[in-house]
């Protein structure tokens, strides 16, 4: 009788090792998110025979069905967007859809972290990684964030609200460009064209065709009966006309200043990999370490490792695999496409 205990306590560790050793991988899931891995919560998406995409793990083992005409990889929040005709849905590492719906769309492109914004049944509001929702859905369309707002319509009139979801300026515009300077930006009511401030109030009345407030809070890109012209913030005038806006060009009154978007410099799991090179010769590819060495050579097309020590390699007839840092195949080229980017948009 006292022997009973024991033998299901091991009977218990010998199964946990046994699941341990089926369940996918997630040594991923213990690092820090990295956007240049190929493996995020030790799945990648790829794409099959009929042009369905779906996730693999780390084995090549299906994980996630290929049911899907689009997928985006997942986030540092564990959701990846996938679209299936015309809906979209959000998904988690285990093919829940989360929140249990699906959307007429799913945006990503400059929302507040770990938030997207959804539509459906021609409403817009934002949810949480979760699927509930932190901006009800009762506004007809939404952007993403940029400079601290985004814009939000309202009825068929544009405003902005800020990020903490308060309209700072009312939905009371026709239409708006906005480029990400707070301070102003263009704006129309009755087809005409001004600009207005972060208050919403005008620093030009509207009365052009079309103004563009895209790189300067002084000057201001104007079209009136055909012709192109730059403008200051007190109407006046500062350029010659022209028929095309490129020869306005010519005579831009201020200077572009525009920062591109950084991402922090890759974190190799393995830090050799950063100087490892990748030389494809014909059918053959070769891999060479910061010394010039050959490290070993394989069939096929290797793309650069990512940060996780892995690398996407196509055969003579465009199939897709992936290959670790020691040239062993670990998924075989079976696939039409496997992807190894956190892309935005879908």
């Amino acid at each position: 009788m006292t022997k009973k205990p024991i033998i299901i306590s091991l009977a218990v560790t010998a199964a946990a090792l046994v699941l341990a050793l089926l369940l996918p991988s997630e040594i991923n899931m213990a690092l820090p998110y990295d956007r240049y891995a190929l493996f995020h919560f030790g799945l990648v998406s790829a794409e099959n025979e009929h042009c369905k995409w779906g996730f693999i793990d780390e084995f090549g083992r299906e994980m996630i069905p290929f049911e899907y005409d689009e997928v985006r990889e997942f986030d540092e929040y564990g959701v990846a967007v996938a679209r299936k005709g015309k809906e979209y849905y959000m998904l988690d590492t285990q093919e829940w859809h989360i929140g249990n719906a699906a959307y007429s769309f799913v945006d990503t492109v400059n929302c507040k972290p770990g938030t997207y914004i959804v539509k459906n049944d021609g409403k817009a509001g934002i949810v949480d990684s979760q699927g509930k929702y932190v901006l009800a859905p009762e506004y007809d369309d939404l952007d993403g964030f940029e400079s601290g707002f985004a814009r939000v319509c309202i009825d068929g009139k544009w405003g902005f609200m800020n990020e903490d979801y308060e309209i700072v300026i009312p939905c009371k515009f026709d239409k708006e460009y906005w480029f990400g300077i707070p301070e102003c930006t263009s704006a129309a009511v009755n087809d005409r064209w001004g600009v207005i401030d972060s208050k919403g109030d005008w620093i030009i009345e509207p009365q052009y065709d079309r103004v563009i407030a895209l790189d300067s809070t002084e000057y201001f890109e104007a079209y009136q009966g055909g012709y192109y012209f730059y403008i200051d913030r007190q109407n006046i005038i500062v350029s010659n006309k022209y028929e095309s806006f490129l020869d306005l060009d010519k005579e831009r009154p201020f200077t572009l200043n525009r920062e591109e978007e950084t991402y922090p410099e890759p974190e190799y799991k393995y830090p050799e990999l950063k100087d490892y090179t990748v030389n494809n010769e014909g059918s053959i590819s070769k891999v060479y370490n910061e010394k010039g060495e050959e490290i070993f050579s394989t069939e096929g097309y290797i793309y650069n490792f990512t940060t996780d020590g892995y690398a996407q390699f196509y055969t003579d007839w465009w199939k897709c695999g992936i290959i670790d840092r020691f040239g062993n195949v670990v998924v075989p080229p079976t696939y039409y496409g496997i992807s190894d980017m956190n892309w935005d948009g879908l």
